[in-house]
């Protein structure tokens, strides 16, 4: 029986996206430093949440959300008012989002998602599921405010307007955010699933147990694109007037 290590595969693909992204950006290739910043900063947390026993795992990670956001926020617009709005809807976004989520988990009792399958077989496992909604949703988040807060600062009237307006953009955009959130985060659980059912179990079972976990992160995480509508619409168009002012 062969034993192999994976560290192969995975130099081997980190290879392979590192020479596309070359090939593809060329002098631009700098734009994606904020990803390897991001990258050193997950490797510190997990060494640390390791080191702590899970004791920090909660804290550690909401610390590194909020750092992923202001350091690639500053690193796009540097220091000025659309780093203040962007990273501010963000991450009260998806505050707002995990504690609507585990309000409603919380008073049903957790009925239906079942966090004792084998991803989550840990000290803790509703804590790791929160994170993991955490990390994975940030990103959406952080682009649909960016992209509402951009356009505001660039439009005239009054912030009445420039409010409105903003609510506009993110109808418009919020649709394709959670539905390319719900692909990534299904696609997640495929791996799990496929070994589900060459174990015996049944199509139902398997999505109810497996699946189930996906479209429950997808739940959570709509609520922070939905949310950072009128929450990026109301700071940036009131900031805005101030900067104009």
């Amino acid at each position: 029986m062969s034993d192999h290590k994976r560290d192969g595969v995975v130099l081997g693909l980190f290879a392979m996206t590192l020479t596309l992204l070359l090939l593809v950006m060329r002098r631009r290739f700098w734009l994606t430093a904020p990803a390897s910043l991001n990258t050193l900063l997950f490797w510190a947390a997990l060494h640390i949440e390791v080191a702590s026993h899970q004791e920090l795992a909660f804290v550690l990670f909401a610390a590194l959300a909020v750092a992923f956001t202001v350091a690639t926020t500053l690193f796009i617009t540097r220091w000025t008012w659309l780093t203040v709005v962007v990273s501010t809807s963000t991450i009260l976004a998806t505050a707002a989002a995990v504690l609507i989520g585990y309000t409603v988990f919380a008073a049903t009792g957790y009925r239906g998602i079942h966090l004792e399958t084998v991803k989550y077989v840990t000290q803790a496992p509703q804590l790791l599921f929160f994170v993991q909604v955490i990390i994975g949703s940030l990103g959406a988040v952080m682009d649909e405010c960016a992209d509402i807060a951009v356009a505001l600062f660039q439009l005239p009237g009054p912030a009445r307007a420039r409010f409105n307006a903003g609510l506009s953009i993110g109808r418009n955009v919020m649709g394709p955010l959670i539905a390319v959130l719900f692909m990534l985060f299904i696609a997640e659980t495929l791996t799990e699933a496929v070994l589900w059912l060459r174990n015996g179990n049944a199509i139902s079972t398997t999505v109810a147990w497996v699946m189930g976990l996906g479209f429950a992160q997808s739940l959570v995480s709509a609520f922070g694109i939905v949310l950072a509508v009128p929450l990026t619409s109301g700071l940036a168009a009131w900031l805005a007037k101030e900067v104009r002012a």
